[in-house]
């Protein structure tokens, strides 16, 4: 493999870290604007009220625009989707996954106090509020497919504050699958390409995929650890903090920088013999059902394009497409 195609699979599989870095940098700079800079438990419910418009206005334009309430502390509606003057669309958020958060939502879910407008959580936050009050008389909530383990990651992170490994790693799984299925994908269309056989299909794709993981998952990491050191380093000196552009921008770049380098150097470290290994284990995979290579390598690609596809269409389905995808092998 030349060096260009080598670099290429490197951009393919960290790339996504990339965008969701300039993605969360945004969101930051939105809370600090809205609410100035708050501690991160007090900060991420705002964070969250900001990804949900975000992913409602992407994914649900029917709405019309979803806008945050012009007021920090509404009493009913913390976003409201308006769309030729008329509301479409409102909802009251919780991000609360402590015990004395999930009892206070739960005192206000079973006094009524948000009937009238959709109540909705975290993934986190609505598995524990149902379950508290699955034997009550109380409201129901439904979730925004956000994770409280992005939202503290995000305002941790860009407040200089170290995200728990377990936050870490969320994200990072994340970032790993679709590095997988990116790599995957990108070999995939190069197979096609040049006419390989179902078998070298299938020992591709089961190398491309681990070595893609890997450095999405690696890349990602690396991205929190530098975004976080560096937001720190900023907020130790006034005169860096007092400066909009370079709080908001250093981390980001910082974070890019880090995914990539990371990212890099583990595609080089399993280039090689490495990858000779990965390739040889799905040829295993190949020769125990050869009979059946060539279809299960097509039904990779078709697995492949219709988990892209979704992307646009549906976003918290994606990565459970990419469970699918490793079902095959």
């Amino acid at each position: 493999m030349n060096k260009d195609q080598k670099n290429y699979e490197s951009n393919v599989s960290t790339g996504l870290n990339s965008v969701q870095t300039i993605y969360e940098g945004s969101v930051n700079a939105r809370v600090v604007e809205r609410a100035g800079n708050l501690a991160s438990s007090q900060s991420k419910g705002i964070a969250h009220e900001i990804m949900y418009a975000d992913k409602l206005n992407v994914t649900r334009p029917e709405l019309g625009v979803t806008k945050l309430s012009t007021k920090t502390n509404a009493v009913r509606d913390d976003l409201v989707s308006v769309k030729d003057g008329v509301v479409k669309y409102r909802a009251q958020l919780k991000d609360t996954v402590s015990s004395s958060g999930v009892k206070k939502t739960v005192t206000q879910g079973v006094n009524g106090k948000y009937q009238g407008t959709n109540f909705m959580g975290t993934k986190e936050t609505t598995e524990l509020y149902n379950k508290a009050t699955e034997n009550m008389t109380a409201q129901k909530m439904s979730s925004t497919g956000i994770s409280s383990k992005d939202t503290s990651r995000i305002t941790e992170s860009f407040s200089g504050k170290m995200p728990s490994l377990d936050n870490i790693a969320h994200n990072s799984s994340r970032a790993g699958s679709f590095g997988a299925v990116a790599n995957v994908a990108v070999g995939a269309v190069e197979d096609i390409v040049n006419c390989e056989s179902g078998e070298e299909m299938l020992a591709h794709a089961a190398s491309n995929g681990v070595r893609g993981f890997a450095s999405g998952y690696v890349g990602s990491a690396a991205a929190t650890v530098a975004t976080s050191a560096t937001a720190a380093g900023i907020a130790s000196v006034p005169a860096l903090a007092a400066a909009p552009l370079v709080a908001v921008a250093a981390p980001v770049a910082a974070g890019i920088a880090a995914a990539t380098i990371a990212g890099k150097v583990v595609m080089d470290a399993t280039d090689g013999e490495v990858k000779e290994v990965l390739e040889d284990i799905g040829r295993g995979v190949g020769d125990f059902i050869s009979d059946a290579a060539d279809e299960v390598a097509y039904r990779v690609v078709d697995s492949i394009g219709e988990g892209l596809d979704r992307v646009g269409d549906k976003v918290d389905d994606f990565i459970d497409s990419v469970s699918l995808f490793f079902n095959l092998f």
